[in-house]
């Protein structure tokens, strides 16, 4: 995976940046954006792409070290691939996935000093194709569909003064021309 050539610099500038003391789960609001990698699954197959997203929401402290928040995203899921073999000559052909989605989440949250573990539950708006590289009756293949779906997540933060390194796993439940697609991202946000 290539994230880290782009995430190593980043944390370096950001730890370089970064001068007042982390405050980890303090309310206000934030933006950011991550890059990683997304995995769609279908029929028990998997297929990778690289994913990217951006984000901002708000938080609510709720005490010392809770806190719950709202965040809205839009995902880039990339165009992940699947070869497959049929009949018996050796033929083979493959399906594109492409994907891309606005989430609406909500988070809850604790804070452990600089670190931030916290969970994600909420509905992503998606639009999907499905294509091949197989025709039939000379026809293309391409289906295009799109859906609300339930998704969820959990990640963690590690505050530095009014940025935020934070890596998070996310799944989106589709059931449709796929069965899911979960992705794995590692990211940046700053607290105004």
């Amino acid at each position: 995976m290539k994230t880290t050539t782009l995430v190593v610099p980043l944390s370096v500038l950001i730890l370089g940046i970064a001068t007042e003391p982390a405050v980890a789960g303090e309310p206000g609001f934030f933006a950011g954006g991550s890059l990683g990698q997304s995995t769609v699954k279908r029929l028990n197959v998997d297929a990778d792409d690289t994913a990217w997203k951006i984000l901002g929401g708000y938080n609510w402290q709720l005490g010392n070290k809770l806190y719950v928040g709202v965040e809205g995203s839009y995902t880039d899921f990339g165009k992940a691939s699947q070869s497959f073999l049929f009949g018996g000559n050796g033929e083979s052909f493959t399906n594109y996935y492409e994907f891309s989605g606005f989430g609406a989440w909500s988070v809850a949250g604790f804070s452990l000093g600089s670190f931030d573990l916290y969970g994600k539950l909420g509905f992503v708006a998606w639009d999907g194709d499905l294509s091949t590289n197989r025709t039939i009756l000379g026809q293309a293949v391409r289906v295009s569909d799109s859906g609300t779906d339930t998704a969820y997540g959990i990640g963690a933060a590690y505050n530095i003064g009014r940025f935020a390194v934070r890596g998070e796993w996310e799944r989106l439940e589709i059931d449709n021309i796929v069965d899911r697609i979960e992705t794995l991202t590692i990211g940046v946000t700053y607290r105004f």
